[in-house]
């Protein structure tokens, strides 16, 4: 099992508009990776808005994927995706 198996994200998340959530992606890293490079970024910021550290800002109604890449130490990207539901 390398590192990067061992990450997890939800693969699914629903926030009420006009809240936030943090931590919401729901990512679990090894603790070989804490202090990884993590990065977030939103298919819609009309609908969904999300901030460097992982807060997911419900902006109106719909769905958005979140990207959360993560760099290993050994220069590989991992990149996982969460839906967000926008209620």
């Amino acid at each position: 099992v390398t590192l990067g198996d061992q990450i997890s994200v939800k693969e699914k998340v629903s926030v009420k508009a006009g809240k936030t959530k943090k931590k919401a992606m729901g990512l679990v890293l090894p603790p070989e990776l804490k202090g990884t490079k993590v990065t977030y970024s939103s298919s819609d910021k009309k609908i969904v808005k999300i901030s460097k550290k992982g807060t997911v800002t419900a902006v109106k109604k719909g769905k958005a994927k979140i990207t959360v890449k993560v760099t290993l130490p050994d220069g590989t990207v991992k990149k996982y995706v969460t839906t967000v539901t926008v209620k």
